[in-house]
C-alpha cells in the first residue's frame, strides 16, 4: 500500500466519521423536536370535577331519592400553565424535561 492510498484511506475515515456526526447530531435535533412537540400535545390542562351526591329521605311510607350531580370544567390553557422551561432543554444529552404547573 503506497503512502497516497494511505492518506486516501484515512481522509475516507475521517469523513465518515465526520458525516455520521453530523447525522447523529441531526437525528438528535429531530428527537428533542419531537419532545417538544410532545410537551404541548400531550399535556392535558383541562381539568374536570365530577361530584355525585346521592339523599335518601324516608318518611312514613314515603321514601324520596334525590340525584344531584354537578361538572365543573376548568380550563388553564394559558401561559402561566404551559410552561415548556427552555432552561432545561439541552440538546447535547437530550435531556428534556416539560414542566406542567
Amino acid at each position: 500500500m503506497s503512502y497516497v492510498e494511505i492518506v486516501h484511506s484515512s481522509c475516507l475515515s475521517l469523513h465518515c466519521i465526520a458525516m455520521l456526526s453530523i447525522f447523529l447530531n441531526h437525528v438528535n435535533f429531530h428527537f428533542s423536536y419531537i419532545k417538544i412537540m410532545n410537551c404541548f400535545l400531550t399535556s392535558d390542562h383541562t381539568t374536570t370535577t365530577t361530584t355525585t351526591t346521592t339523599t335518601t329521605t324516608t318518611t312514613a311510607a314515603t321514601t324520596t331519592t334525590t340525584t344531584t350531580t354537578t361538572t365543573t370544567t376548568n380550563n388553564n390553557n394559558n401561559n402561566n400553565n404551559n410552561n415548556i422551561n427552555n432552561n432545561n432543554i439541552n440538546n447535547n444529552n437530550n435531556n428534556m424535561e416539560c414542566i406542567a404547573k
